[in-house]
């Protein structure tokens, strides 16, 4: 029997409304055709019931629509994804229309394989003494080849829609790439291992007597991160921080960073119990990706006063850090900061993550 294919509970494309329409409408095209392809099906209506519901399917595939699908299925993946495990994905929601006559990339070929299709049935019909007069056979014959141009032309959006996303793909591997190469050739400079330790030693000097100032005033910085700024600028990873206000060779007062030169989540956030409200935070938006992060950031962003600033050129280390932080996929980079937030259309989703924040940070005061 032919029926629709069976879903996954965890599948991403299942929440992209275009994708999910193009994928329900195959099914119930497949459902209504295979009667007339498949060996193992008989039909029963008769020729107006039969004429009818293959005009209601030809109805139906003019609304197979593959425009929005590239960015819909681009801004689900992750960077984590490869180009064979989107492929594969997109190859389980289609393929029935995928693996229906595959090898026929031609129309004259595949109309010869279509009136084999409709000989086929119309033997098989004969059998259990269904007929059709002249006019009835023709117009059953004009549909379902109807049909199937629109199925081949679905199969060719779709195959152009894979070979932008692999585009896509490579594109971005091959700027994150020039970006890697372009900052070692602008930055070659490395502080030298062995003086690590004196250098640790000259910052906490430096720091003491005040010699470091905030770019913002408005954005608040610690000692750790100047040792991270140092790290980034001199490709050094500063494993043992020593605690200011301490004698340098104290070794029991020290503390050391994560092995990374980036900020964790938390210290975005301009709140004097920032990693709790950074928990707070993860525990209260657990499911909200792309652009409903957007709308949090934008929340936060506009609070009174502030509760995170993001300055220009930090959004991707930010991206990075809050995926870290949450443990999960909050969407790719694109799909959080390529959207535009408009304070007339998304006012109810604004004003529903303001509630949710505005409690947190009662709950944070109360206890």
């Amino acid at each position: 029997m032919c029926v629709g294919q069976n879903t996954p509970q965890t599948l991403a494309l299942d929440k992209m409304e275009r994708t999910k329409k193009n994928e329900e409408i195959i099914n119930q095209i497949f459902d209504t055709i295979c009667i007339i392809y498949d060996k193992d099906e008989l039909n029963f209506d008769t020729a107006s019931e039969l004429i009818q519901k293959l005009q209601n399917t030809l109805n139906l595939a003019k609304d197979l629509d593959f425009t929005d699908m590239v960015m819909e299925i681009w801004n689900t993946t992750t960077e984590s994804d490869t180009v064979k495990d989107i492929i594969d994905l997109v190859n389980f929601k289609f393929r029935k229309l995928l693996t229906w006559k595959p090898m026929l990339l031609e129309l004259s070929l595949l109309d010869d394989k279509f009136k084999k299709d409709l000989d086929f049935f119309f033997v098989k019909q004969s059998l259990i003494k269904r007929n059709y007069i002249t006019e009835d056979r023709t117009r059953i014959v004009r549909l379902y080849i109807a049909i199937g141009h629109r199925l081949f032309k679905a199969n060719l959006d779709l195959n152009k829609v894979m070979k932008t996303i692999v585009k896509m793909i490579e594109d971005e591997k091959a700027i994150i790439k020039y970006k890697e190469i372009n900052a070692r050739k602008q930055n070659n400079i490395k502080l030298h291992p062995d003086k690590i330790s004196e250098f640790t030693n000259l910052v906490v000097d430096l720091y003491e007597k005040g010699y470091f100032v905030p770019v913002d005033s408005t954005i608040p910085f610690s000692f750790t991160d100047v040792f991270k700024a140092l790290g980034e600028s001199l490709h050094t990873n500063f494993q043992v921080i020593p605690v200011p206000g301490t004698s340098k060779n104290d070794a029991t007062k020290v503390h050391s960073n994560t092995g990374s030169n980036e900020k964790v989540f938390a210290e975005y956030l301009l709140h004097e119990n920032r990693y709790k409200l950074a928990d707070a935070i993860k525990n209260e938006f657990s499911i909200e990706k792309g652009k409903a992060i957007r709308l949090l950031l934008h929340v936060l962003e506009n609070s009174n006063p502030p509760i995170i600033t993001i300055v220009y050129g930090q959004k991707k280390v930010l991206h990075t850090a809050m995926t870290e932080f949450f443990g999960r996929n909050i969407g790719r980079y694109q799909s959080v900061f390529d959207y535009k937030v408009d304070e007339k259309i998304d006012k109810k989703d604004l004003e529903s993550i303001s509630t949710r924040l505005n409690h947190i940070l009662l709950t944070r005061q109360e206890s």
